[in-house]
């Protein structure tokens, strides 16, 4: 037979630990406990402030047919590859949105670009702070054109790449997500772009915004 005391603290234990998770957003802290993301009105009140740093690496794109968004060959004869550069951002302001979110296209940071080859290894990191926000989630919008010596950039596909993963309290206790597709906006099944996440908890003097880091060479 159990203890009353013993069982009355496990009751109000339990109880603190649920209000905790349902007032972050269902964040506990703690290393392995689950960062749900989940839809956030915009005039949500019943979320308090937390802080969070949240990395996606760009692992590699796959394009095959080296095709452009409208189906038409990188390379105007069809003998050459593309040259992908790659233009990305984590959205935690407007995550819910549609592509592109929150920035315009033009305000993307370039992260990755390379020459004559469609499906590259990328390794790029992106990241971005969730600082005294009311936000549960994050998107990672990508934008990938194809340059062009002489004429404009072409359009190669823009992907909505949606984060999840598990909380960890420092970058070493953050376990990254096994990679998941990004979603593209043109030419389904054509073109492909992996990423993988975490994130973690930052305390808030370490909030910087929007930041990214190149992939290494």
């Amino acid at each position: 037979m159990l203890n009353s005391t013993s069982s009355s603290s496990t009751f109000v234990l339990g109880v603190l630990s649920v209000l905790i998770g349902f007032c972050t957003g269902g964040v506990l802290s703690g290393p392995g406990v689950p960062f749900l993301p989940r839809r956030v009105a915009e005039n949500d009140t019943n979320t308090l402030a937390i802080y969070y740093r949240i990395e996606a690496e760009l692992v590699n794109l796959e394009n095959n047919g080296g095709i452009r968004s409208t189906g038409a060959p990188c390379d105007s004869s069809g003998s050459g590859p593309c040259d992908p550069i790659l233009y990305a951002y984590i959205d935690v302001q407007q995550p819910n949105s549609p592509f592109p979110g929150a920035l315009t296209t033009a305000l993307f940071p370039k992260v990755f670009a390379a020459n004559a080859i469609n499906s590259p290894r990328i390794g790029a990191i992106v990241s971005a702070t969730v600082c005294n926000q009311k936000v549960a989630k994050g998107t990672l919008r990508v934008r990938i054109m194809d340059r062009n010596k002489i004429m404009a950039n072409s359009l190669i596909n823009d992907y909505d790449c949606y984060i999840e993963g598990r909380s960890g309290v420092t970058p070493n206790e953050a376990e990254w997500t096994r990679p998941t597709n990004c979603v593209g906006h043109y030419i389904p099944g054509k073109t492909k772009l992996v990423f993988r996440s975490r994130i973690y908890h930052i305390k808030p003097d370490q909030c910087s915004g929007i930041l990214s880091r190149p992939a290494k060479n």
